[in-house]
């Protein structure tokens, strides 16, 4: 099998081969540095504009990603918010620092201004962790925004990957479509020479002008599947949407491990003998194929590896630990607080001579009564730690559900992908018997034309290379579908995410996958 750079690719197979492997390729970096996120662009820019260099040759996706992860306006708002969160997380850090500060005033003493210079420091002493408690909170959700950062890339990956296969889904649609137009063009050009010298009725001729008809529908609606899959590529990318792009597809797309491509089926040289009936044939083929989609031990391990690197469920954990944080900071008000603080005093006094003496400070503050306040603050910072706990079980769910039909996708797409083959093959050697019995004139069937027989063939032949190309593209698109389920696309040495899955301390977490606990 060929190794690719272009994205996370699972390898991939059923039971008559093998199962999806999990095995990760490297994944492109961003064409170009990301803006700050205090000077976000304002419009989406063109391709040239971003990477002169990717806009001058054929863009294969890798490069596809690469412009998306500079532009891609999702990706700009989780980075936005990021920074907004490093923000809170200084100011939290802030307030363990000293405060120094210089204050000219007046004092009115019996109606007479006097002028007065104060300098002071105010060290707080945190001796019941409220300051500490919000900086960690502060940092936990710093976490989240971090790992909001991955999520968001891992979509945007996937989105643009999708929107890739989507476009070389339509490209060769319409290479089919074009051939099935020449092919119709042909037989017309065949059916008028024929008919010209009386050899055949109008009625092939007929026939063969319905057929050019439908296939130039067929191509016009091809056509415009590309230009609908060439927007939605570039909008997935963060570029100008009315963009032409031409695609390079090298590396992009691979063929099922184990499935033999299409080929022709020679003819037998006789007839042979009568095939046995085949009662119970269907039962036993259904078997094979439900065979071929059970989920083995494979999917238990993109399962495992979903739950610990989902960047969901790990944001989901670490909003826990910061919910935690805020239960002590919402017991502000009923906790004492001690500070101290030290300054200089200059007051010139009413009979304009000076007063200069050094001030210290040293305070203790406990509450007494604070009518339930505490209460009612510590009463919803534990509702919203019993929100955080369901949040990450309906992530857990979730993300199983995402593994599971992503697996199911792939074996599914495999065995699609083995029968449309089978199906070309065939129809290919079809069409080729009645191009041979239409050149000598002879019919399978009395009264009718051998054109009709063509005919019938060619739409046979079309239709199978269009699901042909429809089943290798929903394969490859499986295979996107089932990295991203695990989250492979999330994580890369490129700022401002995460470059791996942070380790469980980082989160609030203990480490065992939250769809183990208590097992």
């Amino acid at each position: 099998m060929t190794r690719s750079v272009l994205i996370a690719l699972a390898l991939v197979g059923v039971a008559y081969g093998q199962a999806p492997t999990g095995q990760q390729f490297p994944l492109p970096t961003a064409a170009t540095k990301f803006p700050a996120p205090d000077k976000p662009r304002k419009t989406s820019p063109t391709l040239a504009e971003v990477s002169p260099v990717l806009a001058s040759k054929p863009l294969t996706l890798n490069g596809a990603i690469s412009v998306a992860l500079s532009t891609n306006p999702g990706l700009a708002e989780a980075s936005q918010n990021l920074y907004q969160a490093e923000g809170r997380v200084g100011e939290a850090s802030a307030a363990f620092y000293p405060v120094l500060g210089v204050n000219p005033q007046e004092d009115y003493i019996k109606h007479v201004a006097a002028p007065a210079y104060i300098a002071a420091a105010t060290l707080p002493i945190d001796i019941s962790h409220l300051l500490g408690a919000a900086l960690d909170q502060a940092h936990f959700q710093e976490v989240q925004a971090r790992l909001d950062v991955n999520r968001v890339r891992n979509e945007i990956v996937y989105q643009v990957t999708d929107a890739f296969f989507a476009r070389l889904r339509a490209d060769a649609l319409v290479s089919v479509a074009t051939e099935d137009l020449q092919n119709t063009l042909d037989r017309q050009y065949d059916a008028q020479a024929r008919y010209a010298v009386r050899a055949v009725a109008f009625l092939d001729v007929a026939r063969a002008q319905t057929d050019v008809a439908a296939s130039k529908r067929n191509v016009i609606q091809a056509q415009a599947n590309v230009q609908t899959a060439t927007a939605n590529l570039a909008n997935a990318m963060g570029i100008q949407i009315t963009q032409n792009l031409t695609l390079d597809p090298t590396g992009a797309t691979q063929e099922p491990p184990g499935v033999p491509p299409p080929s022709n089926i020679p003819p037998p040289a006789d007839h042979g003998p009568i095939p046995p009936k085949p009662d119970g044939e269907g039962a036993k083929i259904a078997a094979q194929s439900a065979l071929a989609l059970t989920l083995g031990p494979e999917f238990e391990n993109n399962v495992d590896e979903a739950l610990q690197t989902r960047p969901e469920i790990l944001e989901a954990q670490a909003g826990i630990a910061a919910a935690q944080k805020g239960v002590l900071i919402a017991q502000r008000s009923v906790l004492p607080s001690f500070s101290i603080s030290a300054g200089y005093y200059d007051l010139r006094t009413q009979s304009g001579s000076y007063v200069n003496e050094p001030q210290a400070y040293v305070g203790l503050s406990i509450p007494i009564f604070e009518g339930g306040l505490a209460r009612s603050r510590v009463q919803e910072a534990r509702a919203t730690v019993a929100t955080a706990e369901t949040n990450v079980r309906r992530q857990v769910d979730n993300v199983t559900l995402d593994v599971q039909q992503a697996y199911l996708g792939i074996l599914q797409a495999t065995e699609q992908v083995r029968v449309a083959n089978q199906v070309l093959s065939a129809a290919k050697t079809a069409f080729d018997i009645a191009v041979v019995r239409y050149t000598t004139g002879v019919s399978s069937t009395a009264g009718i034309s051998p054109l009709l027989e063509v005919s019938d063939a060619q739409a046979a032949l079309t239709l199978a290379e269009q699901n042909q190309v429809n089943a290798l593209y929903d394969y490859n698109t499986a295979r996107a579908q089932l990295d991203r389920a695990v989250g492979r696309f999330a994580y890369v040495a490129n700022a401002p995410g995460f470059a791996s899955p942070p380790p469980p301390k980082a989160v609030g977490g203990t480490g065992q996958a939250p769809g183990n606990a208590g097992q």
